[in-house]
């Protein structure tokens, strides 16, 4: 299989985490693809479902680890302009419309077990698990 970017949002990160049957599919995608990314966005929605989970001090540390093993990519404001067409495209919510943008950017595909995501399933830069 040809490698390709990889852009992880926060419903993947936490089916990883939590080791499912998405999280192993994440998991094999990941493995075939030196290029993957984070969104500070997903980043900081996987911290704040953590924290509920496994307490701050566990989910400061998986934060921690995500940022060693993805490469993060912070809000620009191209990612802002080009999540407004998005979220007017697709009708998607504010934070998924700026992932995507930011996936865009990169030239990634999203991966994501997120419902507004597997809407989209039919963009060939979408990957729903």
């Amino acid at each position: 299989m040809m490698a390709m970017a990889l852009m992880i949002d926060s419903h993947a990160v936490i089916e990883l985490f939590r080791g499912t049957p998405r999280g192993e599919k994440v998991r094999s995608l990941m493995l075939d693809d030196p290029d993957v990314y984070i969104s500070a966005i997903s980043l900081y929605e996987t911290g704040t479902f953590l924290e509920r989970l496994v307490g701050l001090e566990q989910a400061c540390d998986y934060v921690r680890s995500i940022i060693t093993h993805f490469n993060v990519v912070d809000l620009t404001e191209e990612h802002a302009l080009a999540g407004t067409e998005l979220r007017r495209q697709f009708t998607l919510p504010t934070s998924d419309s700026l992932i995507y943008a930011s996936a865009r950017d990169k030239g990634a595909k999203v991966v994501s077990g997120c419902a507004h995501f597997r809407e989209l399933s039919g963009q060939v830069d979408i990957i729903s698990v």
